[in-house]
């Protein structure tokens, strides 16, 4: 008589054991290992707007502007922008496009930038008539009807190319009638602590800001080290919006690095000279999906994690176009009371 041999009940049990161990030690490593592409796939991205705005510069022989508009320029010390006596800014002046929006025929997007129609009436989201800066409105007949002037209307500003998209960043697409983005051009050190709006506005300390377009001449430390583009997240908060097409001072398209956030950490924001938990204020700066750094895009079209243990000096530096520049403006007082630097 043949016995059929088996598995007891208790070699089942250590069988099934060590499956679960295996199982959960390769997990992780699938996370991980996904992750990692999540984030390759980012820094190509980021690539990807580098080399369009190279390309942009050998078409046009600058780089695009931040913001291509103005804000409302009755009181604005930049004297293209600036209104005088009852001549208000034209709506092409106003125009709340970003350099990003500037950069669709680049990144073989042309269809896209077309439906734009050159920008009429101001288009898009014009100085005045749409999230003014200060309350204000200058709005008029020449900007308020941007809107009709898109084809595809409201479609077209929900659009979101994947080049604006990280894997990793769990943002919803839109926010307030417009498709959000992963990435943002530097601005460079005068961020939301800085007492006059109008410098950080039109004179920043980087390379990319309202209205005006600068070129590689006009980076004086060098393309390799000066930051083009970096990481953001909240795109579709209040406090950390970011719309791919508009310009829009430590917001839509534009940070600076005077706060860094990793990773989500507790960062803080400046306003009234005093220091407020960024759940309650815009903080104006880069942030990254990823864990323990930022994806950075330079000049020269390399694209760097910097991690978070890097110097605040050192990443300041790396963010201004002209050191002897940003000297300049950190010697405010203001400035140096609220970032505790000597006098």
């Amino acid at each position: 008589m043949q016995r059929h041999q088996g598995f007891t009940l208790v070699e089942m049990l250590v069988v099934i054991a060590i499956m679960g161990i295996l199982i959960s030690m390769t997990v992780p490593a699938v996370s991980y290992v996904r992750e990692i592409a999540r984030k390759t796939s980012c820094s190509n991205n980021i690539s990807n707007l580098l080399k369009a705005v190279q390309m942009y510069e050998s078409l046009v022989r600058t780089y695009p502007p931040g913001r291509v508009g103005c804000d409302c320029g009755d009181s604005i010390s930049y004297r293209k922008c600036k209104s005088t006596g009852t001549t208000t800014l034209s709506g092409y002046h106003r125009t709340g496009s970003s350099g990003f929006l500037m950069l669709l025929p680049q990144l073989d997007e042309r269809q896209l930038y077309d439906s734009f129609n050159r920008f009429r009436n101001g288009a898009v989201f014009p100085a005045g008539d749409d999230h003014p800066p200060d309350g204000s409105t200058c709005a008029d007949s020449e900007t308020s009807g941007w809107r009709a002037g898109i084809t595809g209307g409201n479609e077209t500003l929900l659009t979101r190319p994947k080049v604006f998209v990280c894997p990793s960043s769990r943002d919803e697409e839109t926010f307030e009638e417009a498709a959000t983005s992963c990435y943002a051009f530097c601005m460079g050190t005068l961020g939301p602590s800085y007492p006059d709006p109008d410098k950080a506005r039109y004179y920043n300390s980087g390379v990319f800001m309202f209205h005006r377009a600068l070129g590689s001449r006009d980076v004086v430390d060098g393309l390799a080290n000066t930051i083009f583009i970096g990481e953001v997240t909240d795109s579709h908060t209040s406090r950390g919006r970011n719309r791919w097409m508009i310009g829009s001072l430590f917001l839509d398209s534009l940070r600076t690095t005077e706060y860094v956030e990793w990773h989500r950490g507790v960062v803080t924001s400046i306003e009234n000279e005093q220091e407020v938990k960024k759940d309650d204020k815009t903080y104006g700066t880069f942030a990254s999906p990823h864990n323990n750094g930022i994806n950075f895009g330079f000049g020269d079209g390399r694209v760097v994690f910097l991690t978070d243990d890097v110097e605040v000096s050192l990443l300041n530096n790396l963010s201004t176009r002209d050191a002897n520049a940003f000297a300049a403006f950190s010697n405010n007082r203001v400035y140096r009371e609220v970032h505790n630097l000597p006098f």
